[in-house]
């Protein structure tokens, strides 16, 4: 009698374990491989799942197994190297595998759609159009140590002041990478720098270039996941869920603006696109490259420790010189709406002389706060404890938190007074008074409002290159690896902001930020200067900054976070929970809390449970309790055993809870 064979399934449900089926009758058992999808029933539904592995053994009670509906795949779709990364998230971060394997593909793949065939004819011989720039000691170096690396696994920190070349570091590298007749993964942080990334490598390579990002459609995402898995797409470039993106045969990972928190994703399954990277990198046994001029501490941790391997190139790349940095103290000065008048003075010289000046300021819209002038009322999300936003437009209050809308009030709600004011700056105003100031000027403002429509931000920069943009203006989009050889003069109108926030963070954020923008200045043969606008000018960690730069304040940083026993010389995860009662968030909290006491030990902090900073969002209580340990695997093993307690809980199912390991946001 022939055996019965049972397939063991991931599927994406909010459980750790995976599910046994019966192999459908009609399927030949050896034919079954794993990494292939299949559709089987799941109480009143059909679900699509990932087989994992083929038995003919089950602990399941025989009345209990259903059969598969089908098997969708002729072979298996994911390898072994895919499913090896996938059980490593899993038990990195304490998800459940299907819930892994549901974020690592995208929506057609993971729902069942049959693959779409994919043009696999080789691609005609490699073709390099070498531009005739001469490298510099720096970077011949740090092409050299890599190079003699590909092939086996390391993590190199290349560390380059910005304008130093790091990009044609990376097109040296990726170009052995092709000649080895693999394929290069290039990690961006926002979507912004995937135009101008794959302009750059497509003038230097006639290769089939993949590109993943949000802003695809789910047929172009599933498209390009098949060029590269299929080796058709030789050249990768992609935001940070494109890190899982399977591969015929990848042979080098870069994360250009490695410290960048957009490659930490905030909801679903909170991994780190660099620390992801570094995993695969080192399962696949190949070199990856974080690139950065402002790496994060964590990085510099691992640097310090020998675990990663540092490369720097401390000059600007042909001719460029590093701008120079000025303190505008505007304590008791006058102001035109927020801009003092030197900074005015210095717009009208940098554009008489046919140079752009970029203007950065990290709030978007008119104003941050409308305010009743007569009895001190300020309009407020009824759904976050947050200040309502003024936009122009349309006119109308929006909050940045749930992205609720409401119209402009006419009159105040508390004392019925018409004198209402738009208090503060915001990057609309901005434009406005320098459209006054400078009328026959022309001025682009890039921001999340102004880019919304598709293929905007592409045209914004090619109409700054192209020199039809006098002044730019705009928020942390602007800051993070653009190329404006025309810049001479960058603007902050507040540099106070980062070094007075609850979050330990937040200092080095606004550090990297400050020394990101800052590094636009200057980039070609023309020098660049830096004003900064403060009411703090003597702040030591400000002074410290513009005076030594930033590898100095980063390893004072590292002293202060050694010294306070925080990361990276502690470990932190957080578990978030909200709901629409205040209590019952809190209350669960506690649950675990209790929970937690019971299995820590005296190495392992339990912290809270308190109100998240920002206590209501999108009409829900948060609250969160944060546990600290001094080294990863006391924390990974306490948290193995504090998850499956939990989801013993009466009060688990009554509110909403995460675990985020290796919190970047204590928000």
């Amino acid at each position: 009698m022939n055996p019965q064979y049972f397939i063991q399934v991931a599927l994406n449900v909010p459980l750790m374990n995976t599910f046994d089926y019966q192999i459908p009758f009609d399927v030949v058992p050896e034919s079954i491989q794993t990494g292939m999808r299949v559709e089987v029933p799941f109480r009143n539904q059909k679900k699509v799942g990932i087989i994992l592995g083929v038995d003919t053994k089950t602990l399941c009670p025989a009345n209990k197994i259903k059969v598969a509906s089908q098997i969708i795949d002729e072979r298996a779709i994911l390898d072994q190297q895919f499913l090896k990364l996938a059980y490593w998230l899993s038990e990195y971060y304490h998800a459940g595998i299907g819930e892994v394997l549901s974020v690592m593909l995208p929506t057609k793949i993971r729902t069942g759609h049959q693959l779409q065939p994919i043009d696999l004819m080789p691609s005609s011989t490699l073709q390099i159009n070498k531009p005739t720039l001469q490298l510099n000691l720096e970077q011949l170096a740090a092409i050299n140590q890599i190079s003699e690396q590909l092939g086996t696994y390391n993590t190199w920190v290349l560390d380059g002041v910005t304008g130093s070349g790091k990009t044609e570091v990376y097109l040296e590298l990726i170009e052995k990478t092709l000649q080895n007749n693999c394929q290069a993964l290039i990690l961006v942080p926002e979507i912004g720098l995937t135009p101008q990334t794959i302009a750059r490598f497509s003038d230097r390579f006639n290769v089939e270039i993949a590109v993943l990002h949000s802003g695809l459609t789910d047929k172009q995402r599933m498209h390009a996941w098949l060029q590269a898995k299929n080796g058709v797409a030789k050249i990768i470039i992609g935001t940070r869920s494109a890190v899982f993106t399977p591969m015929e045969k990848l042979g080098l990972i870069i994360l250009d603006e490695a410290h960048d928190l957009s490659f930490k994703q905030q909801d679903t399954l909170r991994y780190h696109a660099r620390d992801v990277a570094v995993k695969r990198a080192q399962l696949e046994n190949i070199p990856v490259i974080l690139g950065s001029a402002t790496h994060s501490l964590e990085t510099l941790y691992n640097v310090e420790h020998k675990k990663f391997n540092i490369l720097y190139l401390h000059q600007r790349a042909g001719t460029a010189s590093v701008p120079s940095f000025h303190l505008l103290d505007i304590r008791n000065h006058y102001l035109k709406e927020g801009i003092s008048p030197q900074i005015i003075d210095a717009i009208e010289t940098t554009i008489a002389k046919k140079e752009q000046v970029l203007i950065f300021l990290n709030r978007r819209g008119y104003a941050p706060s409308l305010i009743c002038h007569h009895c001190g009322w300020v309009a407020e999300c009824t759904r976050c404890d947050a200040k309502l936003t003024y936009h122009l437009d349309p006119l109308h209050l929006h909050c940045h938190h749930c992205d609720s809308t409401k119209p402009l009030f006419k009159h105040c709600p508390q004392c019925q007074s018409t004198n209402l004011l738009a208090l503060g700056l915001g990057t609309v105003k901005v434009e406005m008074v320098l459209s006054e100031l400078f009328p026959n000027n022309k001025i682009i403002r890039i921001d999340r409002d102004s880019t919304r429509r598709k293929k905007a931000m592409a045209n914004y920069i090619e109409a700054i290159n192209n020199g039809e943009a006098d002044i730019l203006i705009g928020t942390q989009m602007l800051a993070k690896g653009h190329h404006f050889p025309n810049v001479t003069l960058v603007v902050i109108l507040d540099g106070d902001s980062g070094f007075f926030s609850s979050d330990f963070r937040a200092t080095e954020n606004f550090a990297q930020l400050l020394m990101q923008v800052a590094g636009r200045a200057g980039r070609a043969e023309k020098p660049g200067q830096v004003l900064i606008q403060t009411r703090n000018p003597d702040h030591p960690q400000l002074q410290s900054l513009i005076q030594n730069g930033y590898a100095q304040f980063a390893r004072d940083l590292l002293h202060e976070r050694q010294a306070s026993g925080l990361p990276p010389y502690s470990y932190l995860s957080l578990i978030r929970s909200h709901a629409k009662n205040a209590h019952v968030t809190h209350e669960f909290l506690e649950q675990v809390k209790a929970l937690a006491i019971k299995r820590h030990t005296s190495a392992i902090k339990i912290l809270g449970p308190i109100p998240s900073p920002m206590s209501k969002r999108s009409g829900n209580y948060h609250s969160q309790l944060l546990l600290q340990a001094p080294d990863r695997m006391s924390l990974r093993k306490f948290l193995n055993d504090l998850m499956h307690d939990i989801a013993t809980l009466p009060n688990a199912k009554k509110v909403r809870w995460s675990l985020d390991v290796d919190p970047t946001d204590l928000m």
